[in-house]
């Protein structure tokens, strides 16, 4: 994992939508990749599986467009023709996908996913659910104490993205302080899941960015040494008067 975000030649999300959808990676068009992003990788993550994976993949597909026709085409060309569905007793017995399917095949995809490519972050987390099961709380990285009934995927996420959270509020304050102490017209006047959103002053912007980049990417590792991946941050700009939709992304100078 660490690899991946330190090699910026790596590209995870390109390389399941491969793996999900059969492709090799000049096939993997920024729709598909995007598919596989939010279908496979964040939602496994997160704590899903391929029982719930699979069919969001599979009707994706169908309106995903592949040199001229659907993916849902090019995965029938390849011999996968059916989302497929659980089968096994009805006395409760253990249930498997159907052969051939494409729940079958991203069943097979989630294997190698946790048990090849990242067993020390899948260890981890049955490590952790488990001390959780035990006790009734974990403690984040952040000093925060989580406890009560939760879920498994809660148990996973709130240690991982708590503690995410809790970086981006501090620099949101951090921030924030510096515009007060130096009486900036520029506030902040947001924040939306993991982004902080500016009203920024056109005079001030390239010291504010510069100022927010520093606090960011750099402040923040010294403040919390435990994070030993680089970080990065990415902006998109409105004119003044524009609306959401007209952002662009701001290149770093």
């Amino acid at each position: 994992m660490l690899a991946y975000l330190n090699d910026p030649k790596k590209d995870l999300h390109r390389e399941m939508a491969c793996e999900c959808f059969l492709l090799e990676p000049g096939q993997v068009t920024k729709e598909i990749r995007n598919a596989a992003k939010g279908g496979f990788v964040f939602a496994e993550f997160y704590g899903s599986y391929f029982e719930l994976v699979g069919p969001s993949l599979w009707t994706q597909s169908a309106d995903l467009p592949l040199f001229g026709r659907s993916l849902r085409d090019w995965l029938v060309g390849k011999g996968i023709r059916e989302l497929g569905k659980m089968e096994g007793s009805v006395t409760g017995g253990k249930k498997w996908p159907t052969p051939g399917s494409f729940l079958a095949h991203i069943q097979e995809v989630e294997r190698h996913f946790w048990e090849d490519r990242f067993p020390v972050y899948d260890q981890w987390r049955k490590d952790w659910y488990q001390t959780y099961l035990k006790q009734g709380w974990f403690d984040t990285l952040t000093g925060f104490r989580c406890q009560g009934p939760m879920r498994k995927n809660e148990v996973i996420n709130y240690g991982v993205q708590g503690a995410a959270f809790h970086c981006l509020l501090w620099a949101l304050i951090k921030i924030h302080q510096w515009l007060k102490a130096n009486e900036m017209e520029s506030k902040i006047i947001g924040q939306i899941h993991d982004s902080v959103l500016f009203n920024l002053h056109p005079d001030e912007l390239e010291i504010v960015l510069k100022k927010a980049r520093q606090v960011m990417c750099v402040d923040v590792r010294k403040h919390f040494p435990w994070i030993i991946c680089p970080l990065t941050v990415e902006i998109e700009l409105a004119s003044p008067g524009a609306s959401w939709n007209e952002k662009r992304k701001q290149e770093e100078t």
